[in-house]
């Protein structure tokens, strides 16, 4: 299992944001077996802005093609 995923990027016109992926240690579900949170760069650090959870990740070009799956649970 990957220990988890981070893209950070950068609005045109708003603060830095990111989305992070990371294992669940005890999933409530079957499905369940990472958890997304988006958060936003304010005042000097990190915020919450959301959160749920999610079962895979992929990757994809830019003609729609997966490129990789990044991890899904077991």
């Amino acid at each position: 299992m990957t220990e988890g995923v981070t893209v950070t990027y950068r609005p045109a016109d708003d603060a830095n944001r990111r989305v992070r992926f990371e294992p669940l240690a005890r999933p409530a579900h079957s499905d369940e077996w990472y958890r997304r949170v988006t958060e936003r760069y304010v005042d000097g650090g990190w915020r919450k802005e959301g959160s749920e959870p999610v079962r895979q990740v992929e990757i994809e070009a830019g003609d729609g093609e997966s490129v990789a799956t990044v991890f899904s649970g077991p």
